[in-house]
């Protein structure tokens, strides 16, 4: 279970993002945060997160006690995330790039601290900024998700996950267009597949833009819907 931080700042701008991924509410404390949940919740090569997992004591320059919590712990299966190869888990820490570069000399102890603490589980510690996180991976989340509560009928979806099973690596509009020679009823379809993408039941690379002729394969989900 996620750990609390003590309080907000009054930077902070709190809120919950419904996961499709863990099926719960996810807590975030910054709107880089949610961004990053975005992410997180649709991408094929992550298996699983969890926000503020760990509470890591540090001592600061002063020799006073304190606790250090990162935001967010990652597993991967092998893959690309953000344009990089990944495998082992990754404990993150999410910081505007302003903020990194002015205090970077109080935040280094703790971040120390962060990198032992990955260390000894097997994991990685990892800065990540607005720079790494609001790209075209963002994009594309934000757009599929947009298709969360929209419906998609039983036969279509069923229509469709058949076509994915039998058509490996095919595209979005390959799977409307070998379905449906009508072009309304290809474009109803093709916004069925992102229901489907946005629902976890079919999966498409966040890594590129997206578009009908973006591949489509199946989310993790897929026996669920």
């Amino acid at each position: 279970m996620p750990v609390r931080r003590s309080k907000l700042n009054y930077q902070s701008v709190g809120g919950s993002l419904a996961s499709v991924r863990l099926g719960r509410s996810v807590r975030f404390d910054s709107l880089l945060e949610r961004d990053f949940f975005l992410v997180l919740d649709l991408h094929p090569t992550v298996v699983w997160f969890e926000e503020q997992p760990m509470k890591i004591p540090w001592v600061d320059a002063g020799g006073a006690k304190r606790v250090y919590v990162p935001d967010v712990l990652v597993t991967f299966r092998e893959g690309q995330f953000l344009h990089r190869r990944v495998g082992r888990p990754l404990l993150v820490e999410l910081k505007h790039r302003d903020d990194l570069g002015k205090n970077w000399d109080a935040l280094r102890p703790k971040f120390r601290a962060g990198v032992r603490a990955a260390a000894q589980h097997g994991w990685k510690f990892k800065i990540l900024t607005d720079a790494h996180t609001r790209g075209v991976a963002l994009r594309n989340a934000e757009f599929i998700r947009k298709h969360l509560h929209s419906e998609c009928d039983k036969v279509t979806a069923s229509a469709i996950k058949q076509h994915i099973l039998n058509n490996h690596n095919c595209s979005a509009e390959h799977v409307a267009s070998a379905l449906h020679r009508d072009g309304q009823v290809q474009r109803r379809t093709l916004d069925a597949v992102w229901v489907l993408v946005a629902n976890g039941v079919l999966a498409t690379n966040l890594e590129m833009p997206i578009s009908p002729s973006s591949p489509i394969f199946k989310g993790f989900h897929y026996d669920k819907r």
